[in-house]
């Protein structure tokens, strides 16, 4: 191996570096079902932000990019709050 790394020029420790380097799938793997545990747990109504916080709660230390990435990830989508109609008041109504 390390005559083929020289013969292409290609540094050894990059080569090393990239066959041990996990996978971000393998490495989130466990927090990804945790993830999904709280959002589901929560309604579906808990964002990347609110998820975060709880896992903080938690002990489970993680910024909200990583837990918004994984949440994509797993089509973890918020419900959306339904637009609440403001009526006109009977008083303005009824002035015909």
């Amino acid at each position: 191996m390390p005559l083929l790394l020289n013969a292409l020029k290609f540094p050894k420790s990059s080569y090393y570096y990239q066959s041990h380097r996990k996978t971000l799938e393998a490495k989130y793997q466990d927090v990804g079902k945790h993830i999904e545990e709280v959002f589901i747990d929560n309604n579906s109504c808990y964002g990347y932000r609110w998820v975060t916080a709880a896992l903080n709660r938690e002990g489970l230390i993680m910024s909200e990019k990583v837990v918004r990435r994984i949440m994509h990830d797993n089509k973890l989508v918020v419900k959306r709050r339904k637009a609440r109609r403001i009526g006109v008041p009977l008083s303005m109504a009824r002035m015909d």
